[in-house]
């Protein structure tokens, strides 16, 4: 027992001379998608913190590297490239669709072990790139399955033009082609681009075919473009958006202008205290409580970044500083009862993302609580 004891005084003392070990990640920290990159870049500071507070990895510090792609998809390349010529073994991010779209072809087949940060993108099955939450179909098929418990069967859909408007078209269509969905109509199509300072004309369009609620997969500005939209035209009804949008500061920003029913599907862990009992409710209390030492709230980035962070800390402790892509590769498509903020993560369908419906549950922006509040069970059947 003392020999054990020594040994382990000695790494520890080793790895307190050495630099932090550091894990690499693209994120948008200024731009259109600084409202989401810098939450993520928070979370992995909290991480960091409660890693070195509890010895590091293996007796030595961490620090996560974070990168700027400036919410600029050209970035995001350049950035990975750069990367994946040090011959890192994982990146976090990039943040949305689009850039992880764009870096696939690069990390897809050898490597870095590549986290996308947006439910619309994922590596085929066994490759690289991992995402770090549930497809936009298991995003999209609860907020649907919540709609038609509502009633609300005449929806009104608008995006971006832009390659995530294109991934969550293609996932409403999913979505719609579902048997349960028969009687759920598309009443409108429309679409509009990023930077755009009026949809008018497009809400005018989807005011005349009076829907029972509108369906807005888009992010950050062009949220808020459809909200004054929406109000302009005299449209209050329910509003389903991406999940990237459940931030406080952005609920506070459009309040003037949001309509009685702001809804989103997200994952479970996204208001902490969802899980009630067992090892994804112990999770969830090490962010709260995380986040307590700052005074903030929960938001989608620190949401988005955090299981697949923790998830790559895991790696290196199990493996050591000096594994391959291919090894964390390899260890990450073992994994069948790893548990994280979101639910109990199983990696063996090749699916990239470990979890699925059950992890995501409808959530409402209640104005008068100043708070988002769960209103569906998971996978959104209605309460």
């Amino acid at each position: 027992m003392r020999l054990v004891l020594a040994l382990l005084a000695a790494l520890l003392a080793i790895g307190a001379g050495e630099p932090p070990f550091e894990i690499n990640a693209v994120l948008s920290l200024t731009g259109g998608l600084a409202f989401l990159g810098t939450d993520e870049r928070d979370a992995l500071q909290l991480i960091a913190e409660n890693v070195n507070a509890s010895g590091g990895i293996r007796g030595r510090q961490i620090a996560f590297n974070v990168a700027d792609d400036q919410s600029n998809t050209q970035v995001s390349v350049q950035l990975v490239q750069g990367l994946i010529s040090k011959g890192v073994g994982v990146i976090l991010g990039p943040v949305i669709s689009s850039p992880c779209r764009a870096v696939l072809p690069l990390v897809v087949e050898r490597g870095p072990v590549t986290f996308c940060l947006s439910p619309g993108v994922a590596g085929p099955p066994k490759s690289f790139m991992f995402s770090s939450g549930t497809t936009n179909n298991d995003t999209f098929f609860p907020a649907m399955r919540y709609f038609r418990g509502r009633g609300w069967l005449r929806i009104a859909f608008i995006t971006a033009t832009d390659a995530s408007g294109q991934v969550s078209e293609e996932a409403l269509n999913a979505t719609i082609a579902q048997s349960e969905n028969l009687r759920v109509q598309i009443v409108d199509r429309e679409h509009f681009n990023n930077g755009d300072i009026s949809i008018a004309a497009q809400m005018s369009r989807i005011a005349a075919q009076h829907p029972q609620a509108i369906w807005a997969a888009v992010n950050g500005a062009s949220f808020g473009a459809v909200l004054r939209a929406m109000r302009d035209a005299g449209l209050n009804v329910p509003v389903w958006t991406n999940y990237s949008n459940m931030t406080y500061d952005l609920m506070a920003q459009y309040a003037a202008f949001l309509p009685q029913d702001v809804l989103f599907s997200a994952p479970l862990g996204m208001i902490p205290g969802t899980a009630t009992s067992g090892a994804v409710r112990d999770a969830q209390q090490v962010l709260a409580a995380s986040l307590k030492r700052r005074n903030v709230r929960e938001t989608a980035g620190h949401n988005a970044i955090w299981d697949a962070a923790m998830l790559t800390v895991d790696a290196y402790r199990k493996l050591g500083f000096g594994a391959t892509a291919q090894q964390i590769h390899d260890y990450l498509e073992s994994l069948h009862a790893w548990t994280g903020i979101n639910g109990v993560y199983d990696y063996r369908d090749g699916s990239q993302r470990g979890i699925g419906q059950r992890a995501i549950v409808v959530y409402h922006w209640d104005a008068a609580r100043g708070d988002f509040t769960a209103v569906s069970r998971p996978a959104g059947d209605v309460n």
